[in-house]
């Protein structure tokens, strides 16, 4: 399935690598967690992952999120 997400990533975003570290990745994270309304977390994944993340770096953060 992740290897799926990647792929259509991909196509979509960027591929190159972000120079985000693991402590902006952990406060992005961090944001989510205390984000209460669903379309709250939905504006932290637009502003702070979508644009800022490749497809690789997203896939990893997902497989975080969802195990």
């Amino acid at each position: 399935m992740l290897r799926c997400i990647q792929d259509v990533l991909s196509s979509r975003v960027s591929t190159v690598a972000s120079e985000r570290t693991v402590g902006d990745v952990n406060a992005t994270l961090d944001h989510l967690v205390a984000a209460v309304k669903g379309p709250d977390k939905a504006a932290i994944i637009r502003s702070e992952v979508l644009p800022l993340l490749s497809a690789n770096e997203q896939k990893w953060i997902m497989r975080i999120v969802f195990n």
